[in-house]
């Protein structure tokens, strides 16, 4: 075929392109071109990149065509091994409606036809260095890149990926292990429970820290407690222990605090140790008795001032009381009550020939705000009486005290100093 018949033959492809494949316009004017599919008031144009769906009231017409792949095939057909342009024009039709390994196969039909075709080539990556063709691969293989799962990376980055890639699928069988155990411990039978439990207690693979600590907040106390002992296979992992302390500290079981207590003494985390000290500094009494508590059981006896220091504190008048106690050897109800307060208002005071004005102060209890009662004033002035500042003391640190030293001077900070300064 000739030149021109070839030229003739692309301008009338390029001209009746327009016509093939399925028109949907819009009310609104928009006109999308793909395959359309119309179901239960519905109007669907699936497109190479996309697939839209309007409301049938929404669309003005509607022009049915053959598909672009179906076009491709027709006009591939038609076309001769040696028309370098007309495959190359092809390629650009098929690139243009998304059918992108389509338009591949064209461009290297036009190679086929005419090897050094510029356009084709380019468009298959290939580039020209000192008069030869070099694909897109061997340029990249010649900058010393490897293909790694689709992408040219280095081979130091391969590798890395590699070793990432190796380290998921570690952590994700760890993960469907520990699920699998878990479950068995809740729902299996006695014997499969027990088992279980031995197979999560005895789970070492660096690759299960991390689903071990996401299981420390299973409903389940038997979960939670193998997994603690789980931990103690891990001395030498920071998030091993601070998992320990959150559940310490933060465990509505009692059982499970006291096994968490017993994890940090065996691992003697430096970051846990760190933790409780800060959490000793929390201006809550709640939260300072059990920090109290946690460094006892780490015994580590950098404690002791720090515990000296908070053996007891003071509270303002009006100051929510310190969790509830109960006698010792049972366990204690600890967090109940208002424990946060705040100035919410004013409000005015008013004595013969005086008029002042005191904050209200509001607390949390439970998430519900509670306000404090104004006092019962009496017509003297002198009647305004300030509350004494109350002392709170600390039972658990004064235990930790105790189990650090050997000693007990009760609360009495100066003896105790005293003593720590002795020894």
């Amino acid at each position: 075929m000739s030149r021109p018949a070839n030229i003739a033959l692309l301008i009338f492809l390029l001209l009746s392109s327009v016509t093939y494949a399925d028109v949907v316009t819009l009310k609104s004017g928009a006109v999308f071109e793909g395959t359309v599919t119309k179901a239960n008031d519905q109007v669907t144009i699936r497109t190479p990149h996309l697939t839209l769906t309007f409301e049938a009231y929404e669309v003005s017409s509607i022009k049915y065509g053959p598909a672009p792949s179906e076009v491709y095939a027709e006009r591939a057909a038609q076309l001769l091994p040696e028309d370098a342009e007309g495959w190359y024009s092809l390629g650009q039709y098929a690139a243009d409606k998304g059918l992108y390994r389509l338009a591949a196969q064209a461009y290297e039909k036009a190679v086929e036809a005419d090897a050094d075709h510029e356009d084709a080539r380019r468009e298959l990556g290939y580039q020209k260095i000192d008069g030869e063709w070099i694909s897109r691969e061997e340029v990249l293989r010649r900058r010393g890149l490897v293909n790694y799962r689709g992408r040219w990376v280095t081979p130091e980055e391969a590798d890395q990926l590699e070793s990432q890639r190796l380290v998921r699928a570690r952590v994700n069988e760890a993960r469907a292990q520990i699920r699998t155990l878990t479950f068995l411990i809740v729902r299996g039978t006695r014997q499969k429970s027990l088992e279980a439990r031995d197979k999560l207690r005895g789970m070492s693979d660096p690759a299960a820290l991390g689903p071990l600590v996401e299981e420390l907040q299973n409903e389940s106390r038997e979960v939670r407690l193998a997994i603690l002992d789980a931990l103690l296979h891990y001395r030498e992992e920071d998030s091993a222990a601070l998992a320990a302390f959150d559940a310490a500290m933060w465990d509505t079981d009692e059982d499970v605090r006291y096994q968490a207590r017993f994890v940090l003494n065996n691992l003697q985390n430096e970051r846990a140790f760190e933790s409780a000290l800060a959490a000793l500094e929390i201006d809550d009494d709640f939260t300072r008795f059990r920090a109290s508590k946690v460094l006892g059981s780490i015994g580590d006896h950098r404690a002791i001032p720090h515990l000296i220091r908070f053996l007891y504190w003071t509270r303002p008048a009006g100051a929510p009381p310190a969790p509830a106690r109960s006698v010792r050897g049972t366990r204690r109800a600890l967090g109940y009550g208002v424990r946060r307060t705040f100035v919410i208002g004013i409000r005015a005071k008013v004595a013969p020939g005086v008029v002042a004005y005191e904050p209200v102060i509001g607390g949390l209890d439970f998430g519900r705000v509670v306000i404090q009662r104004p006092h019962e004033y009496t017509e003297a002035w002198f009647d305004f009486q300030v509350a004494p500042e109350r002392r709170v003391l600390n039972y658990e640190a004064l235990d930790a005290l105790k189990a650090l030293t050997g000693a007990d001077f009760r609360f009495d900070k100066n003896a105790w100093r005293t003593w720590y300064l002795a020894n």
